[in-house]
């Protein structure tokens, strides 16, 4: 027996799928985005400092990250989050985070290299 569903279930679905796609995950009806999709490398002994925003704006936002390099830590001000310090490594670091406000949340992740200058290579 075919069981009809109202059409907003179907759209829902349609949503959900699609938000799951993108890489967000979706809690309720909210989806969280991230920018800038990368972020610059860095440099031994050289400030640093990048933004990130995620949309839609919240200033409740929470923000948890891991992997950053040594040197190199961050702030959340009025919901947006800074990646700021002097890296003192140099290597290939991944920063792994999450953002979230209780009504959903995004995973994401950035590499980011850290040379040493071309001077000290002198």
């Amino acid at each position: 027996m075919l069981t009809k569903l109202p059409i907003f279930v179907f759209i829902f679905s349609i949503f959900s799928l699609a938000a799951f796609s993108s890489g967000a995950v979706l809690n309720s009806d909210i989806i969280i985005s991230i920018s800038p999709s990368s972020i610059p490398p860095g440099t031994v002994g050289v400030p640093y400092s990048v933004w990130v925003v995620a949309y839609p704006y919240n200033p409740n936002y929470q923000w948890k990250l891991t992997g950053l390099p040594p040197g190199i830590t961050y702030r959340v001000v009025d919901g947006n989050l800074n990646i700021y310090g002097t890296p003192t490594h140099a290597g290939n670091y991944w920063i792994y985070g999450k953002v979230s406000n209780g009504y959903g949340a995004a995973n994401f992740n950035y590499p980011l290299p850290v040379r040493y200058s071309k001077a000290a290579q002198e």
